[in-house]
Order: C-alpha cells, then sequence, then structure tokens
C-alpha cells in the first residue's frame, strides 16, 4: 500500500482560493444589503407619505402587494408599577429565574459545591466557523498569503 504524500503548499493555495471565493460573495452579499436596506428605507418613507396601506404593483411578472405595518408595543415602568401597586403585589408578577452569577457567588462562598454542579452540567460543543478579518492590501502585502494562527481559526458558536 503506497503512502499518499500531501503537499502542504498545494492545500494552502486551495485553502486560500475557497476563503478567496467565499470572501469575495460576502462582500457582493454586504453590497446588495446595503442596497436593499436603503431601498427599505426609501419605500417605507414613500408609504408613510401615501393615504392608503397597501400598493399592489407588478415586477420582473410577479404581482406585488406591499403593506404597510404600522406596530407598536406597551413598555411597563417597571419601578413606578412596582411603587403603585406594593412589593406584596409586585412579587406576584415575578418569575424566578436561574442567575449563574448568584451560582457562582455560592460556589465562592462555600454554600453549594462545584463538584455538585459539574454532576449537573454537560458540555454543548458549537458549531464551528471562520472568522474572516479584512484590510486594506498595501503593494508590499499582496505577494502571499500565510497562516496567522491567531487569526485563522474555527471558534466555536453559532452566528
Amino acid at each position: 500500500m503506497a503512502v499518499k504524500r500531501i503537499n502542504p503548499s498545494a492545500m494552502m493555495s486551495k485553502a486560500v482560493e475557497t476563503l478567496t471565493i467565499w470572501h469575495e460573495a460576502r462582500s457582493a452579499l454586504r453590497g446588495v444589503e446595503r442596497n436593499e436596506k436603503q431601498a427599505k428605507v426609501n419605500a417605507l418613507a414613500a408609504m408613510q407619505s401615501l393615504s392608503t396601506k397597501t400598493v399592489v404593483f407588478e415586477s420582473m411578472g410577479t404581482q406585488v402587494r406591499a403593506t404597510l405595518v404600522e406596530a407598536s408595543s406597551i413598555v411597563v415602568d417597571e419601578a413606578k408599577l412596582k411603587k403603585a401597586v406594593g412589593a406584596a403585589v409586585w412579587n406576584k408578577c415575578l418569575t424566578p429565574m436561574f442567575d449563574r452569577a448568584k451560582l457562582e457567588q455560592l460556589i465562592a462562598g462555600g454554600i453549594i459545591s462545584p463538584v455538585v454542579v459539574a454532576s449537573c452540567s454537560t458540555e454543548v460543543p458549537k458549531q464551528a466557523y471562520i472568522k474572516l478579518t479584512e484590510k486594506v492590501m498595501q503593494d508590499e502585502d499582496t505577494e502571499g498569503a500565510q497562516v496567522v494562527p491567531d487569526q485563522v481559526r474555527a471558534k466555536g458558536g453559532k452566528r
């Protein structure tokens, strides 16, 4: 059985090629998203100036209905409400929630054993992703790509 040798420079070249394609696609998408956001702002202003809330029009061979939705929500001034109804009634509005900072204080104070917490805990792996850091390149920076461990890495977490 022959041993297959891997050419590190070919692997680097392929990685740089695929990263370049991804970066160019992401940059193009950002431009489109910027244009879409500005078009949305302009369309919202135009719809708000109309006396109607719905406009039907044709675009790219499709009938489109645009409806202006002006939503609102109620924000409760909790401090004011607590003062108005009293502490006993106010406490009936509350729900106990887990507080990691309080747990850590109880562990530090020796009230809860870290062994107990560990037995009740599970590490959940997160999805790996690639973080790109962009920099405008000068002429002397364009000669070749190199891996810099602190800048190119797989990192856990969802985006």
